[in-house]
């Protein structure tokens, strides 16, 4: 039925991505529009742990891009930190929400609303 078709869209997304990840480079940006389509399933799926690892991928490829303090790479820290959360692992919940909030703050100001809901939520991690 319909609800086995995130499960059959997941699987098949990852088979595309084995296959790409033979012949481009690991931060190509084609993989990385695979990546990103594999976490938005992976999380439909509540599939957290392919989850975790597509966002690790994806913040390594902006790293590369962007270097530091791109609002993309404060984002996908934050969606990291909000998962890690979710899970129980405030260890690392608490990390990549630091390090979402310190890139956030440098492109949208310490005092903006994306900031203290970062510091709302780093505070329920304490």
């Amino acid at each position: 039925g319909l609800e086995e078709q995130p499960e059959r869209e997941l699987k098949l997304l990852l088979q595309c991505k084995n296959t790409r990840s033979k012949w481009l480079h690991p931060l190509n940006l084609d993989n990385l529009s695979v990546t990103n389509n594999i976490l938005a399933i992976a999380l439909l799926c509540q599939q957290f742990e392919i989850a975790i690892q597509c966002l690790l991928r994806a913040i390594d490829v902006y790293h590369c891009i962007y270097r530091y303090n791109h609002p993309m790479i404060g984002l996908k820290c934050v969606s990291l930190g909000s998962i890690f959360s979710s899970i129980g692992d405030r260890e690392n919940a608490i990390t990549y929400l630091q390090m979402g909030k310190d890139s956030l703050s440098v492109t949208h100001g310490s005092d903006s609303e994306i900031v203290e809901d970062i510091n709302k939520l780093i505070e329920a991690n304490i």
